[in-house]
C-alpha cells in the first residue's frame, strides 16, 4: 500500500470485438451498509452494460440502506430488505432472481472501474473455452483515494489449493459453472466464493 492519491482508472484491454454480448448478473449482498452502498450501486449502472441483470438483497438494514435501495430499485432487476441468513444465503437469493451467461457478486462496499464489464462481457463472448476470469484488485480508503493494487501472479491451479489469490470482486463465470457446483452454499459464511 501507499499514501492515498486520486483513483486512476484502468486501461481495460481490448477483449474482442463481438455484437453479441452476453447476460451478466451481478448480486450485491448488503447489511447496515447505507454509507456505502450508493457508490458500489452507482459503479455497476454507470457500465452502461446493454444486457446486465442486477440484484441487491440487503438483510433487513436498520441504518438508512432501504431508503438509499429506493433511489435505485427501478433501474434493478431485483431488490429486497429483508433478514436473511448472512452473506451467502443473500447471494444465493439474488441469484435466483437475476439470469445471466455470465455472473458475479460484488459487496456492499466495492466498486467496479468504468469499462469493466464491457471487459468481462467481450472476453467471455471471444474465448467460448474460458470459464472463469478474474484481475488484480485496486485498494480504495474511505475517501475514495486509491491506497494500493494487488497485482496478481499468473494463475497455478495447484497453487490456489493453499491459497486464495483471487480478489472476489473481480471474479466472473460462466451460470453452467455455478450450475454445475450447485452454487454458494448458504451454510458458509467466510470464504464461500473460494
Amino acid at each position: 500500500q501507499y499514501p492515498p492519491r486520486e483513483l486512476r482508472g484502468e486501461r481495460f484491454p481490448v477483449a474482442g470485438k463481438t455484437t453479441e454480448l452476453p447476460t451478466i448478473a451481478i448480486v450485491t449482498p448488503s447489511y447496515n451498509q447505507g454509507h456505502v452502498i450508493a457508490q458500489t450501486i452507482v459503479s455497476v449502472l454507470d457500465q452502461a452494460y446493454p444486457r446486465l441483470e442486477y440484484a441487491v438483497v440487503d438483510g433487513g438494514s436498520t441504518d438508512g440502506t432501504r431508503e438509499v435501495l429506493a433511489r435505485y430499485t427501478e433501474r434493478l432487476a431485483y431488490c429486497v430488505s429483508e433478514p436473511d441468513a448472512g452473506q451467502s444465503d443473500a447471494v444465493a437469493k439474488g441469484f435466483q432472481h437475476v439470469q445471466g451467461e455470465i455472473m458475479g457478486y460484488l459487496n456492499s462496499d466495492d466498486m467496479l472501474l468504468p469499462g469493466a464489464l464491457r471487459f468481462v462481457g467481450e472476453f467471455f463472448a471471444s474465448h467460448p473455452n474460458v470459464d472463469v476470469i478474474y484481475g488484480h484488485r485496486v485498494i480504495v480508503d474511505d475517501d475514495g483515494q486509491e491506497v494500493g493494487r494487488w497485482i496478481l501472479p499468473p494463475h497455478d491451479a495447484e497453487v490456489m489449493k493453499y491459497h486464495d489469490w483471487v480478489p472476489q470482486e473481480t471474479l466472473f463465470w460462466r451460470s453452467a459453472v455455478y450450475q454445475a457446483v450447485g452454487g454458494i452454499d448458504p451454510a458458509f459464511q467466510f470464504a464461500m466464493d473460494w
